[in-house]
């Protein structure tokens, strides 16, 4: 139950950009685009691999966007930090099951549980900043929150 708890509070406390950002930009800096939530397909010590849907566009409205990790001015802004490991991240535009979607990949292995960070989308009509929180398992880490173990029996 604690280690849940402990859980939680870490998962709030990266989270709470979200509510900064709101506050900390002008309403001017807000376009209505819409993204969905982001989906890791990493685990701890690997090369990132996730993908976040662009919501309500089509893939010619979405060759107009630039996707790019926010400047260091908008994480202070909002208070979160931006660790070097953020620099690794790519981010391209690419149409995935007739969907557009932000591809995000690293070619070195996050060593980080956590990845916060904050993503900057410039249309032609302006920018927005939405920040994300991905966990990271490790390997073999499993939904009932054990890690999966692999014996094999010998006979003697």
């Amino acid at each position: 139950m604690k280690k849940k708890a402990l859980v939680l509070a870490v998962c709030m406390a990266f989270a709470s950009p979200t509510v900064s950002i709101a506050k900390a930009l002008s309403h001017d800096d807000i376009v209505g685009l819409t993204l969905g939530e982001i989906e890791s397909k990493s685990f701890l010590n690997e090369p990132f691999k996730g993908s976040i849907p662009i919501l309500f566009a089509d893939s010619k409205q979405a060759s107009k966007l630039v996707v790019r990790l926010a400047p260091s001015s908008i994480f202070s802004k909002v208070g979160a930090e931006k660790p070097a490991v953020l620099n690794n991240l790519k981010f391209t535009i690419s149409t995935i099951n007739n969907k557009p979607t932000i591809v995000i990949t690293s070619r070195h292995p996050i060593n980080l549980p956590f990845l916060n960070f904050i993503l900057e989308i410039e249309s032609p009509q302006g920018s927005i900043y939405q920040d994300y929180t991905v966990m990271l398992d490790p390997k073999g880490y499993n939904q009932n929150n054990k890690v999966e173990s692999t014996f094999v029996k010998t006979q003697t």
